[in-house]
């Protein structure tokens, strides 16, 4: 099965402009390759329709979810936002609180476009 990875505006604006995310670049590009290489076996958190890799001890989570062009034998994986724990269990932005109250949904990541490999 193919893999492509889209990648959301959100993502990449929080890229541009968090300074926790500019510092570690390279750590979010190597989860989402193995995110690409592994595909839904990637272990991974579920909140309502997202998903957070990677589980354990790592700081920096990537929220994705995905969808199967059968037509096409096709795995899409979107990432969504690229997160990170402010305090042990605390979330950037509170992301998971949002999510579970509905503040954040999927259709807030809709703007996006095919990854080139660099955030």
């Amino acid at each position: 099965m193919k893999v492509v990875v889209m990648i959301s505006q959100k993502a990449l604006e929080r890229a541009k402009k968090d300074r926790y995310v500019k510092e570690n670049r390279k750590r979010y590009i190597a989860e989402i390759t193995y995110l690409m290489a592994a595909g839904l076996q990637r272990p991974s958190e579920r909140i309502a329709d997202f998903n957070l890799s990677p589980r354990g001890g790592k700081k920096e989570r990537v929220a994705w979810h995905y969808a199967v062009d059968e037509k096409n034998d096709t795995l899409i994986i979107y990432v969504d936002d690229l997160l990170y724990h402010v305090r042990s269990n605390s979330f950037v932005d509170n992301w998971p609180e949002k999510v579970r109250a509905g503040t954040i949904k999927l259709r807030d990541y809709s703007s996006c476009i095919q990854w080139a490999g660099k955030l």
